[in-house]
This record gives C-alpha cells, structure tokens and sequence, in this order.
C-alpha cells in the first residue's frame, strides 16, 4: 500500500467500523426487543502510529487486528450487554407511532391505552458547560429546566438541538430510548419514577416501548433519581 493512501486507508477503516457497528446494534436491538445498555462502554478505532510513522505492512497489521478485536471482543460486550438488559425487561409494547402528534409520550399511553403518568418520556438535555445528559420524566409532566440544571450541577440547562441528540443517542427523535445509547449519557430520573413499580419507557425506535421495573431502569442507566418536574 503506497504510503500517501495510509489516511484513507484509516479513514475507510473507521467507517467501516461505524457501518459494522450500526447494523450490529440494530440486529441485536431487534433480537433483545430494543432492551440493550452498553455500561458505557464506548469503542474507537485508533491507529497506534501517526501516518508518518506508519509502513503498508504496520497498516496491514493492524487493519486485521482491529478487525478481529471488534469482530470478536465489542461484539460479545453488546451480547452480554444486550441479554443482561432484557432480563429486566417484563414486557414489550408495540402502537401505531403518529408523527405528527404534539407530544410523542401522551400519544404513546393514548396509543398504549396505558395511564400517561407510567409512560415516560426521555428528553436529552443540553447543559451550559456543553455536556449532553439524559432526563426520564412522565408523559404528563413538564421538565423543570432549573430543576435538572441543579441536580446535574450546572447553571443552565435547554433542550438539545434533536440533531445533536441523535448523533450522541444512535436514535431518531421518538425513538430514543435510555437504553443502549450510542454515547451513554449521564441520567435522571423523575422522583415519580420511584413511586412506581413498573414504568414504560422508549425502547430505541417509533412505536416501541418496553416496561420495566422502574428500580431496574434506575440501577442499569445508573441514573440520579430527583425531582425535575413540574
């Protein structure tokens, strides 16, 4: 390999990780019903030499190594991750998702036939110091934007641009789920939450919501349970 295509030779390997891992996650989101936490585990593919320093057959190398270190090692951790999250899981629930509703959560309990204050919404929030955080919250009740700045000890807080809160999640707007987030964000939980024994919540894609004990959904997302609605 001339030394002058090492940069795209990289360049291709990182995006065909990012290819792999996509369809690696949807095929095991589909398989354990969207139940997947990834105990913040997040994989990058770093070459171990700049592009000066690195000859076609170190590229080569470690081109394959990297290869079989994903293929084998990050695909059994979203496994295990994967079956250890729908072990938790007591039910999944399917309805007809409808885009244009104002609000995505109280659409999924009508839908749901379900109580608007056992189905929550997640919301990703965006801090003042540029930190992206994850806020769990009933269908039937406003986010406190003072309350959630406080309790994740900053200034402010707003929602994120839903751009920036697919690109951080790995999921469209309603469809992002507290679990198996592509970048495992820092979570809250509503203080309602804990009055619940059960709760509904995203499974990961429009339509799907999966029930789970709400003291499961805390300790897997290693959540913060506060008061931050209104």
């Amino acid at each position: 390999m001339p030394t002058d295509a090492i940069p795209d030779r990289i360049a291709g390997l990182v995006a065909d990780r990012e290819a792999r891992s996509t369809t690696r996650r949807s095929s095991l989101m589909r398989e354990m019903t969207n139940a997947m936490n990834k105990h913040g585990q997040d994989f990058h593919v770093v070459p171990p030499f700049t592009a000066e320093e690195a000859t076609p057959a170190a590229v080569e190398q470690w081109a394959m190594a990297e290869k079989q270190r994903l293929d084998g090692h990050e695909l059994v951790q979203y496994e295990e991750q994967c079956r250890n999250a729908a072990t938790e899981m007591t039910s999944a629930l399917e309805y007809d998702y409808d885009p244009s509703a104002d609000a995505i959560g109280l659409q999924a309990a009508q839908a749901l036939g379900r109580d608007p204050s056992t189905v929550f919404k997640t919301l990703v929030i965006a801090l003042d110091s540029g930190e992206l955080i994850c806020a769990i919250v009933p269908s039937d009740r406003q986010l406190d934007l003072k309350a959630i700045a406080a309790g994740a000890g900053a200034k402010k807080a707003e929602l994120a641009d839903p751009r920036k809160a697919e690109r951080a999640t790995g999921y469209v707007v309603g469809g992002i789920s507290p679990l198996g987030q592509r970048k495992r964000l820092r979570t809250f939980v509503d203080a309602a939450g804990s009055a619940l024994d059960e709760i509904v919540v995203n499974g990961g894609r429009r339509g799907l919501q999966l029930m789970l004990r709400s003291a499961d959904l805390v300790r897997i997302t290693s959540a913060a349970v506060l008061p931050v609605t209104r």
